[in-house]
């Protein structure tokens, strides 16, 4: 059996790499390269948080001032985790979980910011702008 024969027209036609991209492409292009420097630079821009919210099962339990150094003790589902709020950052010092995730992800202070101990159930949540409480995020 001859393979030419399953082959419709020539084997020896190639595309017209002249037509690969057309100018439409290009501004595509351009747009997403254009976006992707303003979505990079505002992601650079995070401010300090002022407060720290501990969340235990999904509810706040408390929120902690980042200006004011101590240790905290939340109780989640497993046990006790340690909080130490020092120099303006918080982070897990203890914690009941086998893995230690958690208190190996040392320290947060950017707006946004969380640490969360999935077995013990309870999250640290960086929060307001260090000029002011601000805004954190807006939902349409």
């Amino acid at each position: 059996m001859n393979l030419r024969t399953h082959f419709h027209g020539d084997s020896t036609q190639h595309m017209d790499t002249r037509r690969l991209f057309r100018p439409g492409d290009f501004i595509a292009i351009l747009l997403f390269l254009g976006l992707s420097v303003v979505a990079t630079a505002f992601g650079l821009r995070q401010e300090a948080g002022r407060r720290a919210e501990v969340i235990v099962h999904g509810e706040v339990v408390m929120t902690l001032s980042l200006a004011e150094e101590g240790l905290y003790r939340v109780q989640g589902l497993r046990g006790e985790s340690l909080l130490e709020v020092k120099d303006g950052h918080v982070r897990m010092t203890q914690s009941p979980c086998p893995h230690q995730f958690c208190v190996r992800q040392g320290e947060v202070h950017l707006r946004g910011e969380i640490i969360v101990c999935v077995p013990n159930s309870v999250a640290i949540r960086i929060r307001g702008g260090a000029n002011g409480e601000g805004v954190d995020a807006v939902a349409g």
